[in-house]
């Protein structure tokens, strides 16, 4: 089967799926397609749509790329944002930013994301930020509440996995 064949193979499955999926089919430069199909099941809602999805499957990735937890710290290490959730948020997710383009990725490329944060009563802060860097092929996405991060003051910490 050649390339152009898997491709439209994929995508006919797609278009008989009965739900609402997000996919990117590509090809990689060692000839790989790869395919993810973002989405949530028709039984299950959704109720931060704008943030994540319920499910992400990726069909032979070329790459795997695991993103440490990424901390509110500018590039020379010290705290940004003390005592601002956004402002800690959009740090994380700047690192998490130039992490994944170091690898040869971009944010769009994320499929798994763990963020935890010493205050969960603060998570409109961290999905306003979210929103601001992710807009479309949202990842799956879990949020942990903890009594603490590595250092004072720090309030978030976000990693990811990205599939490029």
């Amino acid at each position: 089967m050649g390339r152009a064949d898997q491709i439209g193979r994929y995508q006919d499955q797609l278009r008989r799926r009965r739900w609402r999926t997000a996919r990117r089919v590509s090809q990689g430069s060692t000839g790989v397609i790869m395919a993810i199909i973002r989405g949530n099941p028709p039984s299950m809602k959704n109720v931060r749509a704008s943030v994540y999805n319920h499910y992400v499957r990726v069909d032979q990735p070329k790459s795997l790329i695991f993103v440490s937890g990424q901390l509110a710290r500018d590039d020379e290490g010290n705290q940004v944002g003390v005592g601002s959730m956004l402002e800690q948020t959009r740090q994380c997710l700047r690192n998490v930013e130039k992490c994944l383009e170091a690898a040869g990725a971009a944010l769009s490329d994320v499929v798994w994301t763990t963020v935890y944060t010493t205050d969960i009563r603060e998570f409109k802060q961290i999905v306003a930020a979210r929103e601001e860097f992710c807009k479309t092929n949202l990842p799956t996405s879990t949020m942990v509440e903890v009594s603490h991060l590595s250092e004072p003051g720090l309030l978030v910490e976000i990693q990811v996995i990205a599939a490029a």
